[in-house]
């Protein structure tokens, strides 16, 4: 179990970076550094034979996407120089008291060990600065080393005479620091230091007293003088206002300040919370997020399966008003196509995307966002969202309930949807609330999903993007401006970012493998892992409801992620967890508990079948459909009550009201595997 690959994630909080020039890749072996951009052309050099070629931007960002390329360091740099005569930082961190060093210390024994082994390696016996080629050797080891900061020679002569001393020892090496006293090297006395203390202090408890610096100062004059009336050298000259100040800052908030100085109205108003919310003024600060019925019933083209009434859910940048993420769903207020919709919008966009294929314009937006707004926190399952924000490294924000203005730009945006996008369907049919408008257009609702989806893209990157708002840009060109001082930032575990929306679910190990949802799921660790963690052990995993042809085991030692595919998938592969259900429910209408294998390839062409039959179908029916709502936390106790079900009339087809019939079948609860999370 120690060599479960290939993992997906440790679990830990990805970083992040930006595309710019002097960055490392690696695939496999092979490393290279990006030296320059020029418009959508990328410059890359090779890091051994120094072969440059040339890339597409968004071709280089879909590389990085897929995962066959990675972030690399100078340490994979330096591995890839055949010859590397350079000590490996870690062999040198061992022979250095790390407890007693911060980091800025060890980075400079480091740095300095680099330059002294690097100069030596070129043939220089003595380092004196008045060598003329010293400098310009030091100059390309600075680029070698992808060190950001210039080193002199005399710099580096001055600490090689104490490495030299004690014989290549790096402690010779370790700076001082804390020995640092300002440009006249003396540090403040102890007296002034505890006399500023005590004076700051007594200010704490003064709630109502302003705090200001030249009377901080004069306070601190006074008592020296009057408790060490021998000591004038404490007095005169030797209070630093910057020393105060520093002090000041640490004591007191700047809320507090501000508000013992100005009042507290005036405080509460510069330091006030974020509801009423502030518009964002610059791109990728503050994204708005909501879902919305299209009134579109789609059906995968693939596999010829029903893929449900297609409720969308977008991600709007408050800023430029550009759409860089989106997701579809069978189900509203869905947790899973929240979450999918944003990492859509953070990882940059594969320009061979199927669903891009009718796009004429680019799709060059993305990157991580600092605030995502959601709607009523009841209605989207506030913890999940709160625990995909820690993993994806974003502030969850949460509009006030029936507030339209706490999400403008997104509520906005979905009236342009139904206005100008939704009209031009094939299968549009009027108003969804009105049955006089329903003998507008054709008289079929029920879309390809895939073609559903090429529609909406191209509407949204061609047309939307390129039309003048309010202010007479367009959302590109908003975008463009906004980004012309700052580059958009691509988290480092893409395949971390990808297991995000996964749903969590735990199991019990079986000898055949995972039992999830009738499907078995195996690989050839299991055995070992069974051996390792028990043969009953509870296997926690995750999975994507929109694909079933793997799930994604965790090593509890490692929690690292493993996936682990179907045995299946000849029936598994492109399944969503959607179609599975309605397959298991059409045997459960022929009185088949649990299908096996060919049973339910059986049961999922007789779908299929009644799919093709009654897709054409022009035959309209109003329907009641009840309304996700969640719960209320009771104000008068501690417990939670549950709102009771509501619904709304609809309109559907023919084929969308027989799923609606099939997926009121009930299955029960004892099954393993069936009782889900209400989180997708």
């Amino acid at each position: 179990m120690d060599q479960l690959l290939p993992s997906v994630s440790t679990g830990r909080p990805p970083m992040d970076f930006a595309l710019e020039p002097g960055l490392l890749f690696r695939a496999g072996p092979t490393v290279f550094r990006l030296t320059s951009i020029h418009d959508e052309v990328a410059i890359l050099q090779h890091a051994v034979s120094m072969q440059e070629r040339k890339i597409l931007v968004p071709n280089l960002l879909a590389e990085f996407t897929k995962g066959k390329i990675t972030l690399a360091d100078s340490s994979h740099e330096r591995r890839a120089i055949q010859g590397d005569i350079f000590e490996n930082d870690d062999e040198i961190r061992t022979r250095l008291p790390l407890d007693g060093l911060t980091e800025a210390q060890i980075e400079h024994v480091l740095r300095l060990v680099r330059y002294i082994r690097g100069l030596r390696s070129l043939g220089y016996s003595s380092l004196v600065p008045k060598n003329p080629t010293i400098q310009l050797d030091i100059d390309r080891l600075q680029r070698r080393f992808d060190d950001p900061k210039p080193a002199k020679a005399a710099w580096i002569y001055q600490w090689s005479l104490r490495f030299d001393q004690a014989s290549g020892d790096p402690r010779s090496l370790i700076p001082r620091f804390t020995d640092r006293g300002g440009s006249k090297k003396s540090r403040i006395a102890p007296e002034i230091d505890q006399a500023i203390k005590d004076v700051l202090d007594r200010k704490k408890s003064e709630t109502n007293s302003a705090v200001r610096p030249y009377k901080i100062v004069q306070e601190v004059q006074s008592k020296l003088q009057i408790e060490r009336p021998n000591r004038p050298d404490l007095t005169v000259g030797r209070v630093n206002w910057s020393t105060v100040k520093r002090y000041i800052e640490e004591a007191f908030s700047p809320y507090d300040l501000c508000r013992r100085r100005h009042g507290k109205a005036f405080a509460d108003r510069k330091y006030r919370n974020w509801y009423p919310r502030d518009t964002a003024e610059t791109p990728l600060l503050v994204w708005e997020t909501d879902d919305m019925d299209t009134t579109v019933f789609t059906i995968d083209e693939i596999s010829g399966l029903p893929s449900g009434r297609a409720y969308l859910t977008g991600v709007i940048d408050q800023c430029t008003q550009i759409v860089p993420g989106l997701e579809l769903s069978h189900r509203p207020r869905s947790t899973w196509s929240a979450v999918s919709a944003i990492i859509n919008g953070i990882l940059p966009k594969d320009p061979m995307d199927p669903n891009l294929a009718e796009v004429r314009s680019e799709c060059e937006f993305y990157g991580k966002p600092g605030v995502i707004v959601f709607d009523n926190a009841l209605y989207n399952h506030a913890t999940e969202i709160e625990q995909a924000a820690i993993s994806i490294g974003f502030i969850p924000g949460w509009a006030k309930p029936k507030t339209p203005t706490e999400k403008a730009e997104q509520e906005g945006w979905n009236g342009r949807v139904k206005e100008e996008f939704m009209s031009t369907l094939p299968g549009y049919r009027g108003d969804k609330k009105l049955r006089d408008g329903l003998q507008a257009g054709m008289a079929s609702a029920n879309l390809g999903l895939q073609a559903f989806k090429q529609l909406l893209m191209k509407w949204i990157y061609d047309n939307y993007s390129n039309t003048p708002m309010a202010d007479g840009l367009t959302p590109r060109q908003k975008w463009h401006l906004g980004m012309r001082d700052s580059k958009p930032r691509i988290p480092r575990d893409v395949w971390g970012y990808r297991l995000a929306p996964c749903l969590h679910k735990t199991l019990k190990l079986r000898p055949e493998g995972l039992l999830f949802c009738g499907l078995i799921y195996s690989a050839p660790f299991l055995p070992a892992f069974r051996k390792r963690y028990g043969h009953n052990a509870d296997a926690n995993f995750r999975f994507n409801p929109g694909n079933l042809k793997e799930i994604y085991l965790q090593d509890p030692t490692t929690k690292a992620y493993v996936p682990v595919p179907c045995t299946n998938p000849e029936y598994a592969s492109g399944l969503s967890l959607y179609q599975h259900q309605l397959v298991l429910k059409m045997a459960r209408e022929n009185r088949i508990r649990n299908p096996s294998i060919p049973q339910l390839l059986l049961h999922r062409e007789e779908l299929r079948i009644l799919t093709v039959q009654l897709r054409y179908s022009t035959k309209l029916l109003d329907r009641k459909r009840s309304i996700r709502t969640g719960t209320v936390p009771d104000h008068a106790s501690t417990s939670t009550t549950v709102i009771g079900a509501a619904s709304e009339a609809i309109v559907v087809t023919d084929l969308e009201n027989r799923i609606l019939e099939l997926e009121e079948v009930e299955m029960e609860e004892e099954d393993e595997g069936w009782n889900l999370a209400e989180v997708a």
